[in-house]
C-alpha cells in the first residue's frame, strides 16, 4: 500500500512539473525566454516556471492577455498593450506595480480584482487615449500617472494613500483631492480646472497646475511645498506668504494677476523666480526689495519689488476708464477731452516718459515708442489745479 502512494505521489509531481501553460502572445513568451525560463516558442510554457517570475519586462506589444493567471507569483509587469478589448488584470491578483506606457487602442481597464496595487503608469504621451478609468477598489494606490490621455473624469476619493498624482493634458475640469492627505506631488497641467481645494494637502512639496483656467489658488495650509508652476491661468490674486520652504517659483503669463505676496521670511531659500509676462503686474511684496531685485531677474522691466505694496498702490487714484481708451493698448490710445489741456507718461518709477498738448474732443497719442509695461497718464486740465491719474497698460 506505501508504495502505490509513493508511486503516486511521484506520478502526480511529475504531472505537475511537465504541466504547460498555453500563451498564445508571443511577446510574452518571448519576455519569459529572456528570463531563461522557457527554450521553445511554441505557444506554452512550463507552468512551474511560471511560479519564479516576480517581474515581467515586454521586448514588445501584448495582444492577447491568456496565459497570465498562472503568473501566480508576479508583482510587476512593465508591458505595452495593443487591443481594443477592455484589458483585465484580474488574472494577475498580486500585482502590485503595472505600467502600460507606450500601449495603443486600448478599450479600457479592469482593475477592480486588483485591490494591493500600489503603483499604476499609463502615460499616454507616446498614444494611449484613455477616457475613463475607475480606481474605486485601488485603495493601496501610491503612485498614480494618467497623463496625456483623453479623461474628463477622475476620481480618486477612495485612493487615500496617494503620494504621487500625474494627471496633466486629459480634459478634466474638476478634481478632488481632498481624502489624499499624504499627497506629495500633484502635476496636473494642461486641463480645464477652474478651482482645486489643496487645504487638507498638508504634505503637499511639488504643485504643477501649469496651463489651467484657475481664477483663485489657496496655499496658505501648504507650508511644506517646494515648488509651485501655475502659469498661464486667470488668478487675480496669490499669496505665498505662508509657503517659507518655496525653492522654484514659476508664474509666468497669467493675464489678470494684479497682486503677488512673497513676504515668507525666508526668500533666499528661492532659486529660480520666474515672473514675466503679466500685464497686470506692477509690485511683489518680497522680504526684502534690494536683495530680489539682485537675485530674482525674470521678470518685466515695469515689474518692482516692494516690502509693502500697499503703500505704493495706485488705486486709490481718481479714476474715469472712459477717459482712456482702449486699455489695455498698442502702439495707440485715445483721450477723450472738453476742459484738459495737458498729458504726461509716467512709468512706475515717477520718470516722465512722454507728454504734450490736448485739443478738445478724441486725441489719439503715439505709444509706439514705449516698451510694454504699466504706465501712469496724468491730464492736467486747463484753469484748475486738479489732475486726473489712470493706470494704462501697454502691450506693443
Amino acid at each position: 500500500m506505501k508504495q502505490m502512494l509513493l508511486l503516486f505521489t511521484l506520478c502526480a509531481g511529475f504531472n505537475l512539473m511537465a504541466q504547460k501553460t498555453y500563451v498564445p502572445d508571443g511577446t510574452i513568451e518571448a519576455a519569459v525566454r529572456d528570463l531563461g525560463l522557457d527554450d521553445v516558442m511554441d505557444d506554452s510554457i512550463l507552468t512551474a516556471n511560471l511560479f519564479w517570475v516576480t517581474e515581467l519586462y515586454t521586448p514588445g506589444c501584448i495582444h492577447d492577455l491568456t496565459g497570465l493567471e498562472d503568473f501566480v507569483a508576479l508583482r510587476k509587469l512593465e508591458a505595452c498593450f495593443s487591443t481594443p478589448e477592455i484589458l483585465d488584470f484580474s488574472l494577475v491578483p498580486s500585482l502590485l506595480e503595472l505600467s502600460l506606457e507606450s500601449s495603443t487602442n486600448i478599450g479600457g481597464l479592469d482593475l477592480s480584482s486588483n485591490i494591493n496595487l500600489e503603483e499604476l503608469r499609463m502615460n499616454g504621451l507616446m498614444s494611449t487615449d484613455l477616457e475613463t478609468i475607475d480606481l474605486s477598489n485601488n485603495a493601496n494606490l501610491r503612485i498614480l500617472d494618467l497623463s496625456y490621455n483623453d479623461l474628463e473624469e477622475l476620481d480618486v476619493t477612495n485612493n487615500v494613500l496617494l503620494e504621487y498624482l500625474y494627471c496633466g493634458d486629459n480634459n478634466l475640469t474638476e478634481l478632488d483631492v481632498s481624502n489624499c492627505l499624504d499627497l506629495k506631488k500633484l502635476v496636473i497641467f494642461s486641463n480645464l480646472i477652474t478651482e482645486i481645494d489643496l487645504t487638507e494637502n498638508i504634505a503637499l512639496i511639488d504643485l504643477e497646475c501649469f496651463e489651467n483656467l484657475l481664477t483663485e489658488l489657496n496655499l496658505m495650509e501648504n507650508n511644506t511645498l517646494e515648488l509651485i508652476h501655475c502659469e498661464g491661468n486667470f488668478i487675480s490674486e496669490l499669496d505665498l506668504s505662508g509657503n517659507p520652504n518655496l525653492e522654484r517659483v514659476w508664474l509666468k503669463n497669467m493675464p489678470t494677476l494684479t497682486k503677488l505676496n512673497m513676504k515668507s521670511g525666508n526668500n533666499p531659500a528661492i532659486e529660480d523666480f520666474e515672473c514675466s509676462s503679466n500685464i497686470n503686474l506692477d509690485c511683489i511684496e518680497v522680504d526684502n526689495a534690494e536683495y530680489s531685485t539682485d537675485y530674482w531677474w525674470e521678470v518685466d522691466d515695469y515689474m518692482f519689488f516692494s516690502e509693502d505694496c500697499e503703500s505704493l498702490a495706485l488705486d486709490n487714484l481718481e479714476l474715469n476708464e472712459n477717459s482712456i481708451y482702449p486699455n489695455p493698448s498698442s502702439d495707440k490710445f485715445f483721450i477723450a477731452s472738453s476742459n484738459s489741456k495737458y498729458y504726461s507718461i509716467y512709468n512706475l518709477q515717477g520718470q516722465l516718459m512722454q507728454n504734450g498738448s490736448l485739443n478738445f474732443g478724441v486725441n489719439e497719442i503715439n505709444t509706439s515708442n514705449l516698451h510694454a509695461g504699466i504706465y501712469i497718464v496724468e491730464i492736467d486740465f486747463e484753469n484748475s489745479q486738479k489732475q486726473y491719474q489712470q493706470k494704462v497698460t501697454i502691450i506693443n
